[in-house]
């Protein structure tokens, strides 16, 4: 600890007027930090991408299911006119 101009002791890692602390050590997250948040990214990013993918794929299976019913619904209509 420093004393300041007042006879206070000041923390050694107050920032001076640069912006930098006092005692010119930088504080701030590492590249080991930064690579795993960005592999965490990563990892959330595939499992989003692949979840959209299967909705997709069950929301087209889901609409042509309606589609082949109402074609099948059609065709029974169809065939009771003829009949008539």
């Amino acid at each position: 600890m420093k004393h300041n101009q007042f006879g206070r002791l000041r923390s050694q890692c107050t920032p001076d007027a640069k912006g930098l602390p006092a005692d010119g050590v930088q504080y701030g997250r590492s590249m080991i930090e930064m690579l795993g948040v960005l592999a965490i990214i990563g990892v959330l990013s595939v499992g989003g991408i692949a979840g959209y993918s299967k909705a997709m794929e069950l929301w087209k299976i889901s609409r042509q299911k309606e589609q082949l019913a109402e074609l099948f619904l059609q065709c029974v209509n169809l065939k009771d006119d003829f009949l008539r």
